[in-house]
């Protein structure tokens, strides 16, 4: 029988794995592949997906103002027509709490399916083709929710674009750093 391994109380120092060593490496190649995968994880998160998912609620639920009606409230789109029935109080049109929350669970299902592909063809289609074409796609659907709130359009055209938003993240910046 062989005798038990003796523990190793400490490495080598030249085999100590610090933070040092780990995110400055000896080599300019690995520099560069750690310097690479930081800003991607950097990059990942400026894209804002989770402010999106944060203010969905309130990126839905922004009620119409109308200033000739003469109604205070200062067209923060907050308060008096966020009640529990939704219904906008006067001259405004909140989108109801059941309709908010179906379209957050939408928005939240819609990350989920885009990583279930993502696991399932990034490695195929290689990630810098998923990532140039989401981020692509990504550009426009933010700009069709700013769009939204410009000319005005109805809360499904909202929801669908942050489901669509949620979904292009999760196909190519969402798992890149994985």
């Amino acid at each position: 029988p062989m005798p038990p391994p003796t523990p190793r109380t400490h490495l080598p120092r030249r085999q100590a794995e610090t933070w040092k060593t780990s995110l400055w490496p000896d080599g300019r190649r690995a520099r560069l592949r750690v310097c690479l995968a930081v800003s991607l994880g950097l990059l990942q998160q400026l894209t804002g997906t989770e402010a999106i998912l944060y203010y969905t609620p309130r990126i839905l639920n922004q009620c119409d103002d109308h200033p000739s009606d003469g109604g205070g409230g200062g067209g923060e789109g907050e308060g008096e027509g966020e009640g529990e029935g939704g219904d906008g109080g006067e001259g405004g049109s909140c989108v109801s709490g059941d309709v908010v929350f179906w379209i957050t669970i939408g928005v939240g299902a819609s990350k989920l399916i885009g990583e279930l592909i993502a696991a399932a063809l990034v490695d195929r289609l290689g990630r810098r083709g998923t990532m140039t074409v989401s981020n692509g796609v990504l550009s426009l659907l933010v700009f069709a929710i700013a769009l939204k709130f410009r000319q005005g359009w109805s809360t499904a055209v909202g929801g669908v674009a942050l489901c669509l938003v949620m979904l292009t993240f999760s196909l190519g910046p969402g798992p890149l750093t994985f």
